[in-house]
């Protein structure tokens, strides 16, 4: 038996060429920093000074049932310091409004479900060009999809590959993640996110179209913002009040207790993986740990029990920590 803990986001499997095309000597190349720097500057829509603009997505994610459920993006940006954001599905609503080094939040849960969480992770992908302190840039290599010519980073976290970038040779804008599963039944899968469709919009370059696993959106349109009725940008009277800044540095997991594999579900030959909801605290605690995926009540149990005890080195804005929420998989197989 081993018992394994990873994250997975696998859509598709991708056939990879390590290429150095004909006509790409000697052609002067960014160093790895320099092009997650260029990236994040090219598609974040949400820096300072930016044109006011409405953005409306069609949002696709997977519930609970076998069949995808589509819902409604709308954001509203007139600068970082008045900004409104609503996610809506059937049965479920969530608004964000943002104010000076915050926002305000109201939704349908006092968690955020599974489906969702996903989903904030592939809009907010921005963040992710951060190499953090624990990580190191590996070497820029090149390969080839469909045509196009990419620059492949590797992001290393304590000697392993912890996620690779590719960006557009071209333009220099990120177009794939790959995240390495070693999860026993994934038949050497790669969790992946794809980034298409690329319009220009006020001197930035935005991916209209973006494939996940468990989340994905289509931008429908992205138009100046027009005048709109200031009582949009009043939160609600029982909103929840989050700290926020547009490029925080995102928290690191320091210290985990490995998770028992019960005897009883080894009995059962119980396997799966447990999906939590948590909020990371300032100190690094993890508070309001809830599940939101089972894999039976003693997986579940057992991943409580564990995570619970779990510290990170907290998000921080400008070097001031915030609580911020996340979602943690526990996944638990058993060796053939």
């Amino acid at each position: 038996m081993r018992l394994y803990i990873v994250r997975v986001a696998a859509i598709a499997l991708l056939t990879l060429c390590s290429c150095n095309p004909a006509g790409t000597q000697g052609k002067p190349r960014l160093d790895a920093v320099e092009l997650l720097k260029k990236a994040a500057e090219l598609s974040d829509l949400r820096l300072p000074g930016i044109a006011p603009y409405a953005m409306e997505a069609r949002v696709r994610v997977q519930g609970s049932g076998p069949k995808p459920v589509e819902g409604k993006y709308r954001l509203l940006w007139s600068s970082e310091k008045q900004w409104r954001e609503e996610i809506i599905f059937p049965g479920y609503r969530r608004l964000r409004v943002g104010g000076e080094s915050k926002y305000l939040q109201q939704r349908t849960t006092n968690y955020e479900p599974m489906p969702i969480s996903d989903l904030t992770r592939t809009l907010d992908f921005v963040s992710f060009l951060q190499v953090l302190p624990e990580e190191s840039p590996g070497k820029l290599r090149q390969r080839k999809q469909d045509g196009t010519l990419m620059d492949c980073i590797e992001i290393r976290y304590k000697g392993s590959v912890a996620r690779e970038l590719c960006f557009d040779a071209a333009t220099g804008a990120l177009v794939r993640e790959l995240y390495p599963s070693n999860q026993p039944g994934s038949l050497g899968l790669i969790s992946v996110r794809e980034y298409s469709e690329f319009k220009p919009w006020a001197g930035k370059l935005v991916p209209h179209k973006v494939r996940a696993m468990r989340g994905s959106y289509w931008i429908e349109s992205l138009t100046p913002l027009a005048a709109q009725d200031p009582a949009l940008f009043t939160p609600p009277a029982d909103a929840t009040v989050w700290e926020w800044c547009p490029r925080p540095l995102r928290a690191t997991l320091v210290d985990r207790v490995q998770p028992h594999y019960p005897e009883r579900a080894k009995t059962k030959r119980e396997q799966g993986t447990v999906t939590l909801y948590a909020v990371i605290e300032k100190d690094g605690s993890l508070s309001n740990v809830t599940v939101v995926r089972s894999a039976g009540s003693d997986l579940d149990h057992a991943a409580l029990e564990a995570v619970i005890h779990w510290r990170y080195r907290p998000t921080t804005c400008d070097g001031a920590a915030v609580r911020v929420e996340t979602a943690i998989d526990v996944s638990f197989w058993m060796q053939s």
